[in-house]
């Protein structure tokens, strides 16, 4: 979509042939799709992972944490039950 912006809005002509060269303009389009729009999404890509919480400050993160650690000691319990009832009845 942006693509087909970019060549219909600096004259980028698909019908030439071989030896011809597109404008200027064309040549511009092109190389702002090949450098400068890639970058600019780059930047918007690392500006929104700046802003992202990856850290675990949030309360939210630390409450999952906590309950994550929970079920994982009610796990650990239920196998060590597991493995005494089965000693047990040999």
């Amino acid at each position: 979509m942006i693509s087909g912006f970019i060549f219909a809005f600096t004259n980028f002509n698909q019908n030439l042939g071989v030896g011809e060269t597109q404008p200027a303009s064309a040549i511009i389009g092109i190389k702002l799709l090949i450098g400068l729009i890639p970058a600019i999404f780059i930047v918007v890509g690392l500006i929104s992972l700046w802003y992202y919480p990856l850290d675990g400050i949030s309360k939210e993160y630390k409450e999952m944490k906590r309950q994550v650690s929970i079920l994982h000691i009610e796990k650990i319990d239920r196998l060590k039950e597991k493995l005494s009832s089965s000693k047990n009845n040999k």
